[in-house]
């Protein structure tokens, strides 16, 4: 056994070689490192060859070849050790294989237990374990006292087998073929919920928004009816497709400029109005609108590019 300031110092050895190579993420290297008694470069390379990435975490599949090329073999012992935390678990194997050597994995976190001590910064911590790997060299024999019961071994996808592991055969790669590059689609932002909405709602009913109804009937973009009646493009734009509902102020403008022709709930309450609103009632208010329009559009002052006259209200 060794005692708790050699352990200290193998631990800070370990984290100076991590330093030294801008490590992170690293448990895994220091751990088999402890437990294979190599150094830090050793186990580096080794879980590197296995398929690890520099400063990432290893996976669970990666950790048996890197062990297999140190010249090591690991039993599993998760069933004959009861410790579930860090504290117990360092305990028993203190009792049980003082001299012994393991790999300890906890939920995000692998450490190393060597000659009676957890060389981790997580020693002695309540962190539940979840497996207990035994480490040995692969020409060493068992000791007495080491006698597993059912005792099986790990492969290399981290599952228990009754075979030891052998290295994989290696795979020549297969030739990558780049593949043509394709334009990209014209993508479209979605719009929200109630655009959505209130757009299915006004399809439904097969004619557009009153509003939009008598702008065009008066030769008008929204910039321009907006400049007249003092609201803004934008505004009027959401009022016709029915997402804003206009201020009693914006209504009655609008009813004063289009001379009453069309009727005020038609401009609270498009969607509504053309819903409700008999097929012939609304045949007679497109009409009206049309009249209206047509005179305004014909005004000589509109044309001339002066301010433009009120239509006359329609009775």
């Amino acid at each position: 056994m060794i005692d708790r300031e050699t352990a200290s110092e193998i631990w800070r050895q370990q984290v100076q070689a991590s330093n030294a190579k801008r490590e992170t993420r690293d448990c895994t290297v220091k751990a088999i490192s402890i437990a294979c008694d190599v150094p830090y470069d050793d186990a580096h390379a080794a879980l590197k060859a296995g398929g690890r990435r520099d400063r990432h975490g290893c996976r669970f599949r990666q950790q048996w070849p890197a062990i297999d090329a140190l010249g090591f073999v690991v039993y599993d012992i998760s069933d004959h050790v009861s410790g579930r935390t860090a504290i117990t678990i360092e305990r028993e194997l203190r009792r049980r294989y003082p001299n012994g050597r393991c790999l300890i994995r906890v939920r995000g976190h692998l450490m190393a237990y060597r000659d009676g001590h957890i060389i981790d910064h997580a020693q002695g911590s309540r962190r539940r374990t979840c497996d207990v790997y035994f480490v040995v060299p692969k020409d060493a024999e068992q000791p007495r006292g080491y006698e597993f019961n059912r005792t099986r071994v790990v492969d290399e996808t981290g599952y228990l087998t009754d075979e030891p592991y052998t290295p994989p055969a290696p795979v020549e790669p297969e030739p990558v073929v780049e593949p043509e590059p394709q334009p990209e689609p014209l993508t479209q932002k979605p719009r929200s919920r109630k655009v959505r909405r209130m757009t299915t709602k006004i399809k439904a009913t097969g004619a557009e928004h009153p509003i939009t109804s008598a702008r065009i009937a008066f030769g008008l973009s929204t910039n321009q009816l907006g400049k007249i009646i003092g609201y803004p493009g934008a505004s009027l734009w959401r009022l016709e497709r029915g997402l804003n509902t206009p201020r009693a102020e914006v209504a009655r403008e609008l009813f004063r400029f289009f001379g009453g022709a069309l009727p005020i709930g038609a401009i609270y309450d498009g969607p509504f109005w053309l819903d409700t609103t008999p097929d012939d009632e609304r045949a007679r208010v497109l009409a009206r609108l049309g009249d209206v329009g047509q005179a305004y559009r014909g005004d000589t002052t509109h044309a001339a590019g002066g301010e433009p006259a009120q239509p006359a209200a329609v009775g």
